[in-house]
């Protein structure tokens, strides 16, 4: 019939039979921090991956260190970071973006609080990028929902 034919070794053969089968590579992730959860958005992209980020944490928990009543903890993601993240999810990047505020300068000071410099990062040739300032259980959030469904919980 139609898609069928003889085979090198004389036997006939389907095209169902002889289409290429994607290959399904299993990678489990332990660990849906910022790396984790963001190597397994990565990676669920990818055409013939199957990936699970495991995370002992519950889903709704936030430890009492991550969050202050008004304002939260703060994380600085440097400008370096950030272009990594733009480099590999541009769409990641913006929505960090989109829930901090930019890190422009860098800027040093003793112990004492003396100030000794304050540079924008970008003007002075530091780094091609800002970088962006956020309240950690912010980004912490939008990292793992950007991940998925393919993190498992607890």
């Amino acid at each position: 019939g139609k898609g069928a034919g003889k085979g090198a070794d004389g036997n006939t053969t389907t095209q169902a039979m002889t289409a290429e089968v994607t290959p399904v590579v299993r990678i489990a992730i332990a660990g849906a921090g910022f790396s984790g959860a963001i190597l397994a958005r990565q990676l669920k992209k990818e055409p013939g991956v199957d990936v699970v980020c495991y995370e002992k944490m519950a889903q709704a928990s936030v430890r009492k260190h991550w969050t202050q009543p008004v304002t939260g903890a703060g994380l600085n993601i440097n400008p370096n970071a950030m272009a990594c993240i733009g480099q590999v999810d541009p769409e990641l990047r913006d929505r960090l973006r989109g829930i901090g505020l930019p890190r422009e300068t860098v800027r040093a000071s003793t112990v004492t609080g003396r100030h000794i410099y304050e540079q924008d990062m970008v003007t002075e040739g530091l780094a091609d990028t800002h970088g962006c300032r956020v309240r950690w259980d912010d980004a912490n959030t939008l990292i793992r929902q950007a991940a998925g469904d393919c993190i498992r919980w607890e």
